[in-house]
């Protein structure tokens, strides 16, 4: 179930529910009992991870990748890292 951030225009209350996308119609605030508006981030809730990040050690790939990373910081100018 995706997390929503709401808002009251009137006491300023702002808090998250967890709700299925299907369900329609705005929350009423704790504080003042009125509808809040839902309220848009601009911050995403995908976590990008790079190629091998939950691979375990004895997989054939783990060490490869990690040489790929490390050789990736050496190739990069410091004012970079």
């Amino acid at each position: 179930m995706p997390l929503y951030t709401f808002r009251c225009d009137d006491c300023n209350e702002t808090f998250d529910v967890f709700r299925p996308m299907r369900e329609a119609g705005d929350p009423v605030t704790h504080r003042c009992g009125r509808t809040a508006r839902r309220r848009f981030d601009s911050s995403s809730g995908v976590i990008i991870r790079p190629v091998g990040y939950n691979l375990p050690p004895e997989h054939p790939n783990y060490w490869k990748t990690l040489a790929q990373a490390e050789k990736e910081v050496e190739e990069r100018p410091r004012w970079q890292i």
